[in-house]
């Protein structure tokens, strides 16, 4: 017997139960922005692989988690994971629990990126999967920047589209200039795929896995918790303190002042603008509150194009 508990944008979610164990199917879909099922069925390929990849390390112990196989059929593109226990940081969030004040999840999250980034790169890693996703920044956030215009959201102005242009292939150049080495990037490491039961992180979901800078998840989990601040302002989130905890588990503490640092957290908001562009509001409601994100994003994204490059 099977349920539908989620539609996510990328994939549909069963829960079934098999053997007295529960187990969440997953199954891959197309949207509107992803490509084709050829695209679809290599995501699910390279999550199985990098899955048994990361069992394999043995490094994914005690208080770090990870997802446990239970059956799949990358030609479906389908995979079967056991049930984690606990809840999910977003959901612990979301309820104003005390795991928000409880930095020890978060530095965990720093922790596990770490032992992640310590696995080797396959070959099929550095291959971009799909056309929208290239791998120069550059590039990248200009097909964003674009398709706001493509679902007729008329900003940011050519001019200031430059800008922000010149700005990202300053800092891309800043970046590339220190000789970083590429790492496994989970690619949507957001508190609601980060399963937390009191002791131990497990993050999940691991479709979008690609390679990238070291910072890349990490700051997409603190541009995530620093927009939960924008969505639910009386939520009082502590996002300073989390965001030390996750780069002081990561074991890189001052590198929220490095260029590389600011160009992600640019390349985030402009995904964050996209997602609310061309996501419809299904309620008058819902239309003030996106109009409301939309415009921080805007004044967020300003700042970030306006500091100083050193």
């Amino acid at each position: 017997m099977s349920a539908v508990v989620q539609h996510r944008t990328s994939s549909r979610l069963c829960k079934r139960t098999w053997d007295g164990a529960v187990v969440y199917e997953k199954h891959y879909v197309t949207n509107d922005w992803d490509d084709d099922m050829d695209v679809i069925r290599r995501r699910a390929a390279d999550e199985l692989t990098l899955l048994n990849q990361l069992a394999a390390s043995g490094l994914f112990k005690g208080r770090l988690g990870l997802l446990q196989i239970a059956a799949s059929d990358p030609d479906a593109a389908m995979i079967a994971t056991h049930e984690i226990p606990g809840a999910s940081l977003d959901q612990y969030v979301m309820q104003g629990g005390d795991v928000v004040h409880n930095l020890a999840p978060w530095f965990l999250a720093g922790r596990w990126l770490k032992a992640f980034h310590s696995i080797p790169l396959t070959e099929r890693a550095t291959e971009a999967t799909s056309r929208r996703d290239p791998t120069d920044m550059v590039e990248y956030c200009g097909l964003r920047l674009d398709s706001l215009a493509e679902y007729g959201y008329n900003w940011p102005k050519t001019s200031l589209r430059h800008s922000f242009l010149e700005t990202i292939a300053e800092l891309q150049r800043q970046v590339n200039a220190t000789r970083y080495q590429r790492v496994w990037v989970h690619s949507d490491f957001s508190p609601g795929n980060l399963m937390w039961d009191g002791r131990t992180l497990t993050p999940i979901d691991f479709a979008m896995v690609s390679d990238g800078h070291p910072l890349a998840d990490a700051t997409y989990l603190i541009h995530r918790i620093e927009m939960h601040r924008v969505y639910r302002p009386w939520l009082r989130l502590p996002s300073h303190a989390i965001r030390r905890a996750v780069l002081r588990g990561l074991g890189l503490t001052e590198s929220d002042h490095a260029a590389a640092y600011r160009m992600l957290m640019i390349k985030h908001l402009i995904c964050r603008l996209h997602t609310y562009v061309r996501r419809p509001a299904n309620s008058v409601k819902q239309a003030v509150h996106d109009r409301w994100v939309r415009g921080m994003i805007r004044r967020r994204l300003l700042r970030l194009n306006s500091a100083d490059i050193a």
